[in-house]
């Protein structure tokens, strides 16, 4: 026999706990909702406060910055009349210095020997030298000449190891084929074509992967050594010329030392911390003396010019910036000094 089924009443009833159960849900919900949002509202409003307290600090930080890059900007223009000033007190105590000298000289009847009243014939191999400076710019030097040349050599060195693991790979193959199957002489012959084979896949990576500064560098050296083959003349003479100007720069200022003439001031001052090294300091002097005359510096206050110029080429400039080092780069090491190279070098203070 069928179980009754629920009366419209039980349904009813059902469906109105049903719905209370709903309600209760939804409103626990809402509630649930509620509260998050006050948490969030709360959080958002404390995060809003950081944020504002944070840029009022930054404001303040960004103003005291700006306050510090002014007053630094206004001690560095003060730094910058100060130092004006110090170049134009020395200047004058320079040129103050080098009047009271010449003065000195004329009463006890002695001058400051001319070291720019060169001859023509110096002339001429200062311009020819100067000539041969701007032409080796345009060439490779020996380090970079090296370099490429290494480069090359390296391909060839490569090429000749491929040649080598192909010949192996090739006895092995014969082997291979005139060998029996299994045998030993036949392991051998595949283990060293194994070998062989291996090596001359890396060795042909190798070459790809350098090929490209391979081409490179013979297309830098054929360049070049065109270069040098059209100027050739110009190049020997220039080198001629490069040493023969140092060579009578350097007899004059050990003439004059020896006649005890009196150094200009702007060469004691060049010259002053390198008292202690005899080789040294004629180097620098015999250099001083050559960039005076190629470029026609006659200032009785400074070696040099007082600051280079955009215009000047490339080893002008090289040539000022290697002055003003304290130590002249082609010779950084020191010698050992004797009495035979003091009388040498002319160096005042020694024994003609």
């Amino acid at each position: 026999m069928a179980e009754p089924s629920d009366t419209p009443a039980e349904v009813a009833k059902l469906r109105r706990e049903l719905g209370q159960v709903t309600r209760q849900l939804a409103d626990a919900d809402l509630k649930k909702l509620a509260d998050d949002a006050k948490k969030l509202e709360a959080r958002v409003t404390e995060l809003k406060t950081e944020s504002d307290r944070r840029d009022v600090s930054a404001r303040a930080h960004l103003m005291s910055l700006g306050r510090d890059v002014r007053d630094l900007t206004t001690d560095f223009d003060e730094l910058e009349s100060e130092i004006a000033a110090i170049c134009t007190v020395q200047e004058y105590l320079i040129g103050a210095f080098g009047l009271l000298a010449s003065r000195l000289h004329a009463a006890e009847g002695t001058e400051e020997f001319d070291f720019d009243a060169v001859d023509d014939e110096i002339t001429r191999l200062a311009k020819e030298a100067e000539a041969y400076r701007l032409l080796k710019m345009e060439l490779l030097d020996e380090t970079r000449r090296g370099e490429f040349q290494q480069t090359i050599e390296s391909q060839t060195r490569r090429r000749e190891r491929l040649n080598l693991y192909e010949q192996d790979a090739l006895a092995a193959s014969v082997s291979l084929a005139r060998s029996p199957y299994g045998s030993e002489e036949h392991s051998r012959a595949l283990q060293g074509y194994a070998v062989a084979s291996r090596a001359r896949h890396i060795v042909i990576h190798e070459l790809d992967q350098h090929g490209d500064a391979e081409r490179d560098a013979e297309l830098r050296l054929h360049s070049d050594d065109e270069k040098r083959s059209a100027h050739a003349e110009a190049i020997r003479s220039g080198e001629s010329a490069n040493v023969e100007l140092r060579v009578r720069l350097r007899a004059r200022l050990t003439n004059a030392i020896r006649r005890g003439a009196v150094l200009p001031l702007w060469l004691e001052v060049a010259l002053d911390g390198l008292r202690q090294d005899d080789e040294l300091w004629t180097l620098r002097a015999v250099e001083l003396l050559a960039y005076r005359v190629t470029y026609g510096v006659v200032t009785r206050q400074y070696a040099l010019d007082r600051a280079p110029e955009d215009a000047w080429p490339a080893s002008r400039r090289g040539w000022y910036e290697q002055l003003q080092s304290p130590r002249l780069v082609t010779t950084s090491r020191r010698r050992r000094r004797t009495s035979a190279k003091a009388k040498d070098s002319g160096r005042p203070g020694q024994a003609p």
